[in-house]
């Protein structure tokens, strides 16, 4: 491993541990339904691969974060996390512990916002829509003209 990459994973964990500790012995005690970071390994392997690669995004997106991109407001570095419950409470937090803003979702809103998507795909009226979208924008190309749609 790459000394960046070691670096990066040591600081990875670090935050980690700070959000956890945070979980554990505060969050929980307003949602006693909150256990832990959510340990991806415990997932079948291609959701967990797909949500690792999520976290992965969000949090190099976020790591690039500037104060120009939030109004000109300094901030905390950013983690995104999952969050495991042990009932099935649907939710998200954002907050600041120690030098980090966590954004966390729990898994049962994962698991949510994926059984809507999949909702979505196989929607006829969505993907109606879909297709006459794609087919304009198709149309307009071809032309040469913009179109918004």
């Amino acid at each position: 491993m790459s000394p960046v990459r070691e670096f990066m994973a040591t600081a990875i964990s670090v935050v980690e541990v700070v959000l956890d500790n945070f979980v554990k012995n505060k969050l929980c005690s307003a949602f006693p339904a909150y256990v832990s970071v959510f340990d991806l390994d415990k997932l079948e392997p291609s959701k967990g691969a797909f949500l690792a690669s999520f976290k992965d995004t969000m949090n190099e997106a976020l790591r690039l974060e500037s104060a120009n991109a939030s109004g000109g407001v300094d901030h905390l570095p950013f983690h995104f996390d999952y969050l495991e419950v042990n009932v099935g409470v649907s939710n998200a937090h954002a907050f600041e512990e120690g030098d980090y803003a966590f954004i966390v979702v729990t898994m049962p809103l994962v698991d949510a916002c994926g059984d809507l998507s999949l909702r979505l795909c196989r929607s006829p009226t969505i993907g109606n829509s879909l297709a006459g979208t794609m087919k304009l924008k198709k149309w307009a190309n071809n032309r040469g003209s913009y179109s918004k749609t």
